[in-house]
């Protein structure tokens, strides 16, 4: 994502109530800290956050009955910080074609080396009629390149049978099995499969959630809208990191890499004068892991608030 010498960013220490933090008056978003922004003269608008997402899940199977004297090879790529780097592995069956769970297992070995050497980021296991690479979350998968083999990629799905999300500002999602994900850290969660009267403030969208406890993820931006049924829904968890935030974020006054933020990156149209038609993006970021979760609800949903029915409203892209 390119960002010209006029990017503004912003941190937000402290959010009190929504209203006294964000408006909209005369056309301007107006939030507390930054320079106003003409929501008339919006190109973008989007929420975004600092999220650590996980690594991507990658299954790798054979495609063909196991052969002598056969080479199976491939290329994992993996970026890291905007470039691509390569992992190659090859293995070579003998004169005689070994079983299944040896071809596994020895392509593990291969995997666990290259771990070691890091050469390849992330955990790998399986082994016996697979094998299963996970990625680091700082090294996202961008392809396979595969010869014999096959690769199958799929997000962290949240257990949905059990689960349930309550009626409140902001609800609580209550996994039917422990995450696995960081307390207090933010992540994309895509929704699909909710039913019930208040499915509309889930279903078949992504929001972001805060993990408060090893089952439960409070998901910002939602409110009490109706009851909901998740126990057949598929509730996927993103596999990439956000690393264009961490980055940005880097620059502002007051920013720590150890905590968690949310908001909004905008690009509009200056109407000043002295720059007038020079298209600006401006980043405003608060600060998640210093505040109440109710607090930070309040904020974005009062954004939100902000943008709907404006230009800008179907341009709002996480929540």
């Amino acid at each position: 994502m390119a960002l010209n010498l006029n990017e503004k960013v912003f941190v937000l220490p402290t959010l009190q109530a929504a209203g006294a933090d964000v408006s909209l008056a005369n056309g301007s978003l107006a939030i507390k800290g930054a320079e106003p922004i003409p929501v008339r003269n919006i190109q973008t608008a989007q929420l975004v956050s600092t999220t650590p997402g996980i690594g991507n899940v990658n299954t790798i199977t054979l495609t063909t009955t196991i052969a002598a004297n056969t080479t199976y090879s491939g290329v994992v790529q993996q970026v890291v910080s905007g470039y691509t780097y390569n992992f190659p592995f090859t293995y070579t069956t003998g004169a005689v074609a070994p079983s299944a769970a040896t071809f596994y297992a020895a392509l593990l070995a291969i995997f666990q080396e290259g771990i070691a050497s890091g050469a390849v980021l992330g955990t790998v296991g399986g082994g016996s009629t697979d094998v299963v690479f996970t990625s680091s979350p700082l090294a996202p998968v961008a392809a396979f390149v595969l010869n014999n083999l096959s690769v199958a990629t799929v997000g962290k799905v949240l257990t949905a049978a059990a689960s349930s999300a309550t009626n409140a500002s902001p609800r609580v999602l209550t996994a039917g099995a422990a995450h696995g994900l960081t307390i207090g850290k933010i992540y994309s969660i895509t929704f699909s499969g909710v039913t019930g009267l208040g499915n509309a403030n889930l279903e078949g969208r992504t929001i972001f959630g805060i993990p408060l406890a090893a089952t439960t993820i409070t998901l910002l931006g939602t409110t009490n809208s109706g009851a909901v049924d998740t126990t057949a829904a598929v509730m996927t968890v993103s596999n990439l990191a956000t690393e264009t935030f961490f980055s940005q974020a880097g620059r502002m006054t007051g920013y720590s890499a150890s905590n968690s933020y949310v908001g909004l990156l905008t690009s509009y149209i200056s109407e000043a004068a002295v720059e007038s038609g020079v298209v600006i993006p401006q980043l405003i970021l608060a600060d998640t892991t210093n505040n109440t979760v109710a607090n930070v609800n309040a904020y974005l949903n009062a954004v939100i608030a902000a943008l709907d029915g404006t230009n800008a409203a179907e341009m709002v892209a996480a929540l």
